[in-house]
């Protein structure tokens, strides 16, 4: 590294310092900047590391990583020099920045107010008592009136970036720009520009470093492959939800139109999660939003998370499971150029803690998020279960992040709909039981519903168990009579063992191979299995849980026995939870006793207890699951505070008032 005067050599052996300026150069790479000149000589490289030309404006910026120092307070920022450095390019009329890797508090408050400010009056009625005890003070390192202390720090801008944030940040913008191994691009480009200090650099003279060196600009706008790629997964992604429809037709729902307006706003917010209970709709309205979008010129991907390897763990791994060469984010911003974008990433649940199959894959979404965040005209849309929403504080700390996220919830159908949508499409809807068509409510029991018998459409049904029961039937006897022969129980246990097994929910095309090949291409045909590429699952989610959990309890085993002896690891919390929702469904005695079981024995693990509260949230309580409980939900300690705030749900406070506790219970805190 060449040693200039005035701390030059100090330039990019800093690294926080060289990190600000390799992401300033970024700016300069995608056109957003001009011109840039690394530790400029004084006078006017005084207190900056360099200054960058953008939009016709002189940037001059300095960054301080001195963590171990605490917060930049005024004093310290008096005390270290930095702001007496930074008064000459004030005077001579630049912006100044200050990026620093712990807040600089005071600073930043006094300099917004500044700038949002007409009148220095309006100013100071504007400051809090620290902001105006600490206001005298930069005055007095100033050296200036308060006229012009106002005016400087209307020019002054605080930046706070964490370290970690930074270094992310730098490798996050190199990876959208050049091709090849972007940590290999910055660690040469910061040899170059030890060598080129004091220069004037502009965009050209750095990209022909660059692509001399082997790492050309990424350049994805027209090409053909890179746009097939990116079209073949919304289509994949449409087929699959085309084949959830119902047969007889759709209900009409609001929801395409609310979910397009929120993602065509010129609000800021650059995600939108989508929600609701399982069978809701939730795929085939993202996959008709993001139609829509595309027919008005959008760019798009789609990616489904019930499909990825269980070792997946980055955004570009999750490209690969999509057959993408790429990061779907970094693709779509190289094709886009600056065009509207709509990134689909459908099935969250699959990632999220509550379902418990493949939660450290969540980490390939948090990437894809915060590659995003460098894209303006990208926006994400999220798809995830209600359930998975409330519970995994990944999903929970996305959601509370207003300023970038904003959610919609997707509803049951309203009744009159349902009964519209059943007489279109020829069913009698006066032999219609009024517990199916409450049940029916929901777009998947819909559509489970509309593929029965005219005869099996007029048996009452209270839950989705007892529809796939009779559905399962119906299938079986129709491919059967088609094939003279059909090896039910064979393939649908091996493909829910090896679903279980892998933590995945589905399996390679060739673990079948054993099998008739006719019969799985019937059993595909019938909607009982979805091909996915080369792979194969099960239509739904639910029916996986359902066959599960239905041949666990056929086969007469412990819940609590099998979570105790066979290793308490996190996949099997989703084993647990199909089980539970399974007995809730279809025996709500045993489904109690297996609850108070799992919740009492000190042979369960917390987080797996952790699954049957999250299991009791979603339930529909009645008045006997509150007695059941009743003594544990006040019966302290660790249980207590797992089922006390079951009471706050309308289901099971409602439950409480229906058994009359709730008078005992006032009347017991008095």
């Amino acid at each position: 590294m060449t040693a200039l005067p005035g701390g030059s050599a100090d330039k990019l052996g800093n690294q926080y310092e060289q990190w600000w300026t390799l992401l300033r150069i970024g700016d300069l790479l995608t056109g957003k900047a001009a011109r840039i000149r690394l530790e400029p000589p004084v006078p006017e490289g005084t207190g900056v590391e360099f200054w960058i030309d953008e939009q016709g404006t002189r940037w001059c910026e300095q960054a301080k990583d001195a963590s171990a120092g605490g917060s930049w307070t005024i004093a310290r920022l008096i005390r270290e020099g930095v702001l007496t450095s930074v008064q000459g390019n004030l005077a001579n009329g630049h912006e100044v920045r200050l990026v620093v890797s712990t807040a600089a508090a005071i600073l930043d408050g006094l300099s917004s107010r500044a700038a949002k400010s007409l009148t220095i009056d309006e100013f100071n009625r504007m400051l809090n008592r620290d902001e105006s005890d600490d206001l005298p003070n930069v005055a007095a390192a100033w050296g200036t009136d308060d006229e012009t202390t106002w005016r400087y720090l209307r020019h002054v801008h605080v930046e706070h970036l964490p370290h970690e944030t930074l270094g992310r940040l730098v490798h996050l913008t190199y990876e959208r720009l050049v091709q090849g191994d972007p940590d290999a691009a910055v660690d040469g480009l910061c040899s170059w520009l030890t060598k080129h200090l004091q220069e004037v650099l502009t965009a050209p003279k750095i990209w022909a470093y660059l692509s001399a060196a082997g790492h050309p600009r990424r350049l994805l706008a027209g090409d053909p492959e890179t746009l097939a790629a990116l079209d073949a997964t919304v289509e994949r992604h449409r087929r699959r939800a085309d084949d959830a429809q119902p047969s007889i037709g759709v209900v009409e729902q609001p929801y395409v139109a609310q979910v397009v307006g929120q993602l065509v706003s010129g609000t800021e917010r650059q995600v939108v999660i989508l929600h609701g209970r399982a069978g809701s709709g939730k795929s085939t309205v993202a996959s008709e939003s993001v139609s829509e979008l595309v027919k008005r010129g959008w760019y798009a991907a789609a990616l489904r998370m019930d499909g990825v390897n269980a070792a997946t763990r980055s955004a570009r791994a999750l490209g690969k499971d999509s057959d993408l060469a790429e990061s779907p984010v970094i693709l779509l911003d190289g094709v886009a150029e600056g065009s509207p974008a709509v990134l689909l990433v459908d099935q969250l649940d699959a990632v999220s803690t509550y379902a418990g199959r493949i939660p450290d894959s969540f980490d390939a979404v948090t990437e894809l998020l915060e590659q995003a965040r460098l894209i303006p005209n990208l926006k994400v849309l999220l798809v995830a279960r209600t359930v998975d929403l409330e519970q995994d504080p990944r999903l929970r700390n996305l959601q509370a992040d207003t300023s970038r996220a904003t959610s919609l919830a997707i509803g049951d159908l309203d009744p009159e709909a349902v009964r519209r949508a059943l007489q279109i499409g020829g069913v009698d809807v006066t032999g219609v039981a009024e517990t199916t068509l409450h049940l029916l409510r929901v777009p998947l029991h819909f559509a489970v519903f509309s593929r029965l018998s005219p005869e099996a459409q007029r048996v009452p049904y209270r839950t989705l168990p007892e529809l796939y029961d009779q559905y399962t039937i119906e299938v079986r006897e129709q491919v059967e009579r088609q094939l003279g022969h059909l090896s039910w129980s064979e393939i649908t246990t091996f493909l829910v063992d090896f679903m279980n097994q892998r933590e995945t929910l589905f399996a390679p095309q060739a673990a079948l191979d054993s099998f008739p090949r006719l019969e799985v291409n019937s059993l595909i045909s019938a909607s009982i299995l979805v091909r996915d590429g080369t792979r194969v699952g099960f239509f739904h989610e639910t029916y996986f849980d359902y066959l599960f959990a239905r041949a666990f309890v056929a086969g007469r085993h412990d819940l609590h026995d099998f979570l105790a002896d066979s290793g308490q690891y996190l996949f099997r919390r989703a084993q647990a939870r199909q089980v539970l929702e399974y007995l809730a469904a279809t025996d709500r005695e045993e489904f109690r006793q297996t609850v108070v079981r799992l919740l009492t024995s000190d042979r369960i693990r917390p987080h797996l207890r952790d699954v049957v509260a999250g299991v009791l949230r979603q339930l529909d309580a009645d008045s006997d699951d509150v007695r059941c409980l009743e003594s544990l939900i006040f019966g302290g300690g660790s249980i207590e505070a797992r089922l006390l705030p079951l009471l706050s749900a309308p289901a099971w406070f409602d439950a409480a008032d229906q058994a009359g506790l709730w008078e005992a219970w006032l009347n017991d805190a008095r």
